[in-house]
């Protein structure tokens, strides 16, 4: 199977346009409207912008009272402190709603860190019980079902949408049981196909505390560190930089306690890259390959260390998901991913000598 298929499809385009929404909520989220500045002062190829087809749906849209609304225009989640969400549609070329999205945004504030609590014993859904039935009325409005929404958040948020997965057949009477869901850049990550979880390895928050449900053993998960190996994850992906390419990464422990590995998370939101690696685990290198969505292989090119562009996308790739062995096991190869092919996301390279996190 490759990297980026989902429940058995190609699914680059739908990850992401996920995203996309889910960066894009987090970036609103924390400034309002001044993420559209970058786009309005230096221009195209630097505007945080929806992916093509997709506008916000209001409060008013939703039948939403205004005081679920914060000063950013992101709808509250009640009782759950510094919750904010949005809500999207996908509209075809005659305006009409195809599909709903609803995103989680990631931790930007201090008070954030209050929510953390729920969002490991997996509350931190409840408090969007309001929203959830909102959704599922406009939804229904429009001649969609719970298979035409997509769920994602954004580190914080992706966790949220890992929460949401778990308890998907009794939220909104079991609504969004066959919603799309996709986690970005999560600290907690599951074992089950039906929700896609992309996330750099090298990135400490990426499956930071895996399944835990408890806050002492998050703790205790998040100082200590791990590189354990998930169904639903990208395990085999890094964000290729020149901290990375240094002989002595990853510094010391990869835990949230190693300073040097939260420069990997700010640049994972921040920037794009124009080169990442995905590490195979394994020690073959494949010749260069046009990107298709049935390809298995990877193309070789080796990228330049640092640089990036402005916005942050997943990548599309042909690469294959390591086996679970695979992925275990310790071996000298990296692929690089080169965001570069038509949809934003990455084709993929291999080369030089993987560094794997332990």
């Amino acid at each position: 199977m490759a990297i980026f298929d989902y429940k058995g499809q190609d699914g680059r385009v739908l990850i992401s346009d996920a995203w996309n929404l889910a960066t894009y909520t987090s970036g609103v989220a924390t400034v309002g409207a001044l993420y559209n500045i970058p786009g309005a002062v230096l221009g195209e190829g630097n505007t945080f912008a929806l992916p093509q087809g997709w506008r916000e749906i209001g409060a008013s849209e939703l039948n939403v009272d205004s005081s679920h609304l914060d000063l950013t225009g992101s709808f509250k989640g009640e009782n759950v402190f510094g919750s904010q969400a949005r809500v999207f549609g996908q509209y075809n070329d005659s305006g009409q709603l195809i599909k709903m999205g609803f995103s989680i945004a990631g931790t930007n504030s201090l008070t954030d860190l209050l929510g953390y609590p729920a969002m490991i014993d997996n509350s931190y859904i409840r408090g969007y019980d309001y929203l959830l039935d909102s959704i599922k009325d406009y939804a229904t409005g429009h001649n969609l079902t719970g298979k035409d929404v997509l769920v994602t958040g954004y580190s914080q948020g992706g966790s949220v949408t890992n929460s949401m997965y778990l308890g998907k057949d009794t939220l909104a009477d079991g609504f969004f049981k066959d919603s799309d869901y996709f986690g970005m850049a999560s600290p907690k990550v599951g074992n089950d196909d039906g929700i896609f979880n992309f996330g750099f390895e090298n990135d400490i928050v990426h499956r930071l505390i895996g399944e835990q449900t408890d806050l002492g053993g998050a703790i205790i998960d998040a100082l200590k560190g791990s590189d354990a190996n998930y169904s639903s994850s990208t395990d085999n992906i890094v964000l290729f930089d020149t901290v990375y390419s240094l002989p002595t990464w990853p510094n010391g422990p990869f835990s949230v306690a190693n300073l040097s590995g939260w420069s990997r998370t700010s640049k994972v939101f921040s920037s794009t890259p124009s080169s990442a690696s995905a590490n195979r685990r394994s020690t073959t290198t494949s010749s260069a390959i046009a990107p298709s969505s049935s390809a298995t292989s990877t193309r070789s090119a080796e990228p330049s260390p640092g640089s990036a562009t402005n916005r942050p996308r997943p990548p599309t790739t042909s690469a294959p998901r390591p086996s679970s062995s695979a992925r275990a096991a310790t071996t000298n190869c990296r692929t690089a991913a080169t965001m570069t092919s038509s949809t934003g996301l990455p084709a993929t390279t291999a080369s030089g000598s993987a560094r794997v996190p332990t």
